[in-house]
């Protein structure tokens, strides 16, 4: 018997906290609120940070993702894959990267998957196209 052999690797990359970052992102507004105040008269430089504040709120945030049990997501970067991230919990990554989500079915979940498949293979009647699939998700 011949096993498939697959590419599939851990994800190696930074990940940090998503709580962190929740922090970091939230002392990054305050401190532009308490700044803005003191460069009021210098417009060029107060539009030079409202701008680079901008673009921060709109990129920064895309990073933030969850995993939950059972689930994986497949990172990649530009087109290139970087690893499998399989770690349960909320995380910030870098904004770049594609994270893709996908299942990983337990023992249980491909058993109810094969089960399902044998009633409808197997009995005597026309095939339905009904499947139970009340046992495959929560």
């Amino acid at each position: 018997m011949s096993f498939m052999n697959t590419k599939e690797f851990d994800f190696k990359g930074a990940r940090v906290s998503g709580f962190l970052m929740l922090l970091v992102l939230l002392l990054v507004c305050v401190g532009v609120g308490l700044t803005i105040p003191l460069i009021i008269e210098y417009i060029g430089l107060l539009v030079g940070l409202l701008i680079s504040f901008v673009v921060f709120l709109c990129i920064f945030p895309i990073g933030f993702m969850t995993n939950e049990p059972n689930n994986a997501r497949v990172m990649i970067f530009f087109g290139k894959y970087c690893g499998t991230l399989k770690d349960n919990g909320f995380f910030w990554v870098n904004p770049f990267f594609f994270k893709k989500k996908i299942v990983e079915l337990d023992e249980d979940k491909k058993a109810a998957m094969v089960s399902n498949l044998l009633v409808v293979l197997c009995s005597d009647e026309t095939v339905q196209p009904v499947v139970n699939a009340g046992t495959l998700h929560k």
